[in-house]
C-alpha cells in the first residue's frame, strides 16, 4: 500500500508541478498513440523542460489449433504486455537540442486463423518498443521502453503466452499459455503497478471434445483498466478492456472460445501495449480463432517553460 501511496504521489507532482524539482507551468502536450518511426517533433523555442511517458506495443497473441475429434487442441497463448517508463528532463541536459525523435511500437500482429484441418495455430508476432532521442538513430535514445512478447499458435500439447516487455520503469505482465489438455482459456495476470497486462488465452478443445470459455485478461495500470473478458464456449469472440478512469497504458484482450460445430472464437485486439487475447480452437472442418492484435505503444510529451 505505501508503495501505491507513492506512485500516486509521484504522478500527482509531476502532473501539478508543485513538488520540489519538477516544472510548475505546463504550455503543451502531444500525444501519439499509433506507431510511427523516427517522426520528428520539433521543440518550442521557449521550452525549458520536458516530462515524457513511453508504453512499448503489446505482443500479438496465437490462434487456436484446428484438429479431430477425440484428441487434444490448444487455443492460442495471449500476447504478452508492453513495458512502461517516464521521466521529467531538462532540455539542457539533454544538449538543448530543438526537435525529438520519436518512434511508436506497433502492437503485434495476431496469428491468422488455422483453416487447414489437423494443424497446428499461427504464432503472433512480438510488440515494437517505443522511444524518443534527440536524433535518429538508438545512440542518442534517452527514454524508450520495450515491446510486449507474442504468444504462440495452439498445438497438442500447448499455447505459450508471450513473455513480458521488461526494457522500461514499470515491466508489463505476460500473455497467459493455453490449458494443456484442451480445457478452458487461462486467465492473465494483472498488473498492479503502473504497466499493461498480457492478453488470456484462447479455448482448447479436450479428447472428451466439449466447447469451452477463453480465459479472462488481468487488469492494469492500477485497477483503472480492467482486462477484457474471454468468449463463451461455442466460438464466441473475446472482449477488449474496459476503462474506470484515464489510464496511458491498458490491459490485454480476453481469449475467444472453442467450438465443435462453427468456427472458434477470435482472440480481442488491445490497445496501449495490451497483449492479444489467444484464439480458440475448432474441430475439423471449421476455422480456429485468429490471435488478438497487440495495442500499439503511446507517448505523451508535456514541454515546460
Amino acid at each position: 500500500m505505501k508503495y501505491l501511496l507513492f506512485i500516486f504521489t509521484l504522478l500527482a507532482t509531476i502532473c501539478s508541478g508543485q513538488g520540489q524539482g519538477f516544472p510548475n507551468n505546463i504550455q503543451e502536450v502531444q500525444l501519439f498513440t499509433s506507431a510511427v518511426s523516427n517522426f520528428q517533433v520539433n521543440i518550442p523555442s521557449w521550452a525549458l523542460s520536458v516530462t515524457i511517458t513511453v508504453v512499448g506495443g503489446g505482443g500479438g497473441a496465437g490462434s487456436g489449433m484446428q484438429g479431430a475429434a477425440g484428441t487434444v487442441r490448444c487455443g492460442g497463448g495471449g500476447g504478452a504486455g508492453g513495458s512502461v517508463a517516464f521521466g521529467t528532463f531538462s532540455l539542457s541536459s539533454l544538449g538543448s537540442p530543438t526537435s525529438f525523435f520519436i518512434n511508436v511500437g506497433a502492437g503485434g500482429t495476431g496469428g491468422a486463423a488455422q483453416a487447414t484441418a489437423s494443424t497446428n495455430g499461427v504464432n503472433g508476432s512480438s510488440g515494437g518498443t517505443t522511444s524518443v532521442g534527440t536524433t535518429t538513430g538508438p545512440g542518442n535514445v534517452f527514454i524508450q521502453a520495450s515491446g510486449g512478447g507474442n504468444g504462440s499458435g495452439g498445438t497438442a500439447t500447448n499455447g505459450s503466452g508471450g513473455s513480458a516487455g521488461v526494457l522500461g520503469m514499470f515491466n508489463g505482465t505476460a500473455g497467459s499459455s493455453a490449458n494443456a489438455t484442451g480445457g478452458a482459456g487461462s486467465g492473465s495476470v494483472a498488473n498492479n503497478n503502473i504497466g499493461t497486462s498480457g492478453g488470456a488465452s484462447g479455448a482448447g478443445l479436450s479428447t472428451a471434445n466439449t466447447a469451452t470459455a477463453g480465459g479472462t485478461a488481468g487488469n492494469a495500470y492500477l485497477g483503472l483498466r480492467l482486462g477484457g473478458s474471454g468468449g463463451g464456449g461455442g466460438g464466441n469472440a473475446g472482449q477488449p478492456s474496459t476503462s474506470t478512469g484515464f489510464a496511458f497504458c491498458h490491459s490485454g484482450g480476453g481469449g475467444g472460445g472453442s467450438s465443435i460445430s462453427s468456427a472458434g472464437g477470435d482472440g480481442a485486439n488491445s490497445t496501449r501495449g495490451g497483449g492479444g487475447g489467444g484464439g480458440g480452437a475448432s474441430q475439423n472442418g471449421f476455422a480456429s480463432g485468429k490471435g488478438g492484435n497487440g495495442g500499439a505503444g503511446f507517448i505523451q510529451i508535456t514541454f515546460f517553460r
